[in-house]
């Protein structure tokens, strides 16, 4: 079952979290030769996101093992038309490398909208 993160995000800025993926005993999985995938939208039906973050997995290795950077540069998110407050569905999914998905995270992102355009 899915973790529910909300989350809010400053259009404009660089956004990065560090997500950990562990076992049901509370240990952290080594993610080598896992695939990760995530995408926002404003309504669940939409045909296509409006943004994907892009995720990486660490080395694997020490502090790292089980660790996700997940990021959205800030031209991606400048690039939206907001209103005040926009809020986006997103959700994390998992491959294991033998075609079997989990999703881990899921939840609501709230954007800010930026008054500074540089």
């Amino acid at each position: 079952m899915a973790t529910t993160v909300n989350m809010t995000i400053e259009q404009g800025t660089d956004f990065a979290r560090v997500l950990t993926i562990n076992d049901a005993s509370g240990n952290p999985i080594d993610l080598t030769g896992y695939t990760f995938a995530s995408q926002a939208r404003l309504n669940y039906g939409d045909a296509s996101a409006a943004f994907a973050f892009t995720l990486t997995p660490r080395t694997q290795t020490g502090s790292d093992l089980g660790k996700v950077d997940m990021t959205l540069a800030d031209t991606v998110s400048a690039a939206l038309s907001l209103t005040e407050n926009t809020k986006y569905k997103y959700d994390v999914e998992m491959d294991n490398g033998s075609g079997t998905k989990y999703r881990l995270f899921q939840g609501e992102i709230t954007m800010t909208p930026e008054v500074t355009k540089t």
